[in-house]
C-alpha cells in the first residue's frame, strides 16, 4: 500500500497522477468507504481474476476520458412529435448509465433545485436580474447525479432538469464549492486531479471530478450561467421535478405550447431507484 493511509478521493487522485495506473484497491466495502484507507496501486486489472472472497476491499478502474463531442447544433424551438415515455426512459437511461466523462449526455442528470435564483412565477427561467435570493450573482448551482454517486441538495424543493445537448456548464466542483456571493461562481484558480480544493473544475475535467466522486452520495456542484440558461429556453428544460411544481409544469408547457410527452413532471424516487414520470 501506500506509505499513508488516504481518503478515497485522495488515493484515486494518486493514481491518477502515476502512470501506468489503471486504478486502485481500498481496504472497505462499497457505500462504507469513509476515513483513511489503505491505498494499494495497480496496472492491468483484470476483474474476473480477483479474489472476490479476500476480504472487505474495493476496486476501482479508471478509463481514459474521451474529449466532449461537440455541441449540438441549435434546433428550432417546436419539439418533434415524442411518444409518451420516452423522456423518462431517456433521464433514467443516463441515470443508470453514466459515464465518468466530460460530455453531459454521458455523465448522468444535471438538476438545478429551486433556490430562489429564479425567475418568478416562471421558475423556468433564471432571476431577471444580477440581485438574486439576497446575493448579486449570474449563475445557478446544479448537482450532476447517478446511479453510482452523486446526491441533490434541496431535494424537496423540485426543480428543473437540464437537457444535456442544450446546455453549456461553466465549471464545476466536488463537493458545496461555497458559490454564494460569487457573480460566476468559478474560481480562479483551476483544479487538478492532485489538488481539489479552493478552485474549481474547467468543464473539460468535468469527468476527472465527477471519477473521484464514484461512490460518494454527497452533492456535487455544477455551475450554469444565466445568459446560457436564458438563451436555451425552451428547449433548455429537459423536465421538471417534484409533485409540488405541477403548476409551474403546466404553465410552461402553456407558454411554449408543448406537451407533457416532450417535456415531464417526474420525480425522484431516491438513490439508485431512478426517476418516474407524475405527468
Amino acid at each position: 500500500p501506500y506509505k499513508e493511509k488516504l481518503r478515497l478521493a485522495a488515493c484515486k487522485a494518486l493514481c491518477l497522477e502515476t502512470s501506468g495506473c489503471h486504478g486502485v484497491v481500498v481496504n472497505g466495502r462499497a457505500n462504507h468507504l469513509v476515513g483513511a484507507l489503505s491505498c494499494y496501486r495497480r496496472k492491468a486489472i483484470r476483474l474476473k481474476q480477483c479474489d472476490h472472497q479476500a476480504g472487505d476491499y474495493t476496486t476501482f478502474t479508471f478509463v481514459i476520458l474521451a474529449p466532449p463531442s461537440p455541441p449540438s447544433p441549435w434546433l428550432p424551438p417546436s419539439p418533434p412529435k415524442t411518444p409518451r415515455g420516452a423522456a423518462i426512459t431517456e433521464i433514467n437511461h443516463r441515470y443508470f448509465n453514466a459515464k465518468s466523462s466530460s460530455n453531459l449526455e454521458e455523465a448522468g442528470v444535471l438538476i438545478h433545485t429551486f433556490d430562489g435564483n429564479e425567475a418568478w412565477p416562471e421558475r423556468w427561467r433564471p432571476c431577471p436580474n444580477t440581485h438574486c435570493n439576497g446575493w448579486v450573482t449570474n449563475h445557478v448551482s446544479c448537482s450532476m447525479i447517478a446511479s453510482n454517486r452523486g446526491g441533490l441538495f434541496g431535494e424537496h424543493q423540485g426543480g428543473i432538469i437540464f437537457r444535456p445537448s442544450k446546455t453549456k456548464i461553466s465549471c464545476s466542483y466536488g463537493a458545496d464549492g461555497g458559490t454564494q456571493g460569487m457573480f460566476s461562481g468559478c474560481r480562479s484558480e483551476r483544479c487538478t486531479a492532485w489538488h481539489f480544493w479552493e478552485c474549481s473544475w474547467v468543464p473539460e475535467d468535468l469527468g476527472i471530478m465527477l471519477k473521484l466522486q464514484e461512490g460518494s452520495y454527497s452533492y456535487n456542484e455544477v455551475i450554469v450561467g444565466f445568459p446560457e440558461w436564458e438563451a436555451g429556453l425552451p428547449d433548455i428544460i429537459e423536465a421538471f421535478l417534484g409533485e409540488n411544481n405541477r403548476d409551474v409544469h403546466r404553465r410552461f408547457l402553456q407558454k411554449y405550447g408543448l406537451k407533457s410527452a416532450h417535456v415531464p413532471l417526474v420525480l425522484f424516487k431516491g438513490i439508485g431507484n431512478g426517476f418516474e414520470d407524475i405527468s
